[in-house]
């Protein structure tokens, strides 16, 4: 268990992605900052949003907002 744990957590802290889901009734616009917390580490991160798209999967269209990435 201990092993697995220790795999699972270096795999965990490797991520440069942030991946936000389930916001509901929340109205933002591109250079609004958003931050997200990791709660286990602790960690945050905040970036303006610089874009916005539309998909389309299952029948459902939805709203996606994107933030700049590191280049």
């Amino acid at each position: 268990l201990t092993k697995q744990g220790k795999k699972r957590l270096k795999e965990v802290m490797s991520k440069k992605t942030l991946q936000i889901n389930r916001i509901t009734d929340v109205e933002m616009d591109i250079g609004d900052i958003v931050t997200g917390k990791h709660t286990v580490s602790g960690t945050s991160v905040s970036a303006p949003i610089d874009r916005k798209s539309f998909a389309y999967s299952g029948g459902i269209v939805r709203l996606e907002y994107h933030v700049k990435e590191d280049r």
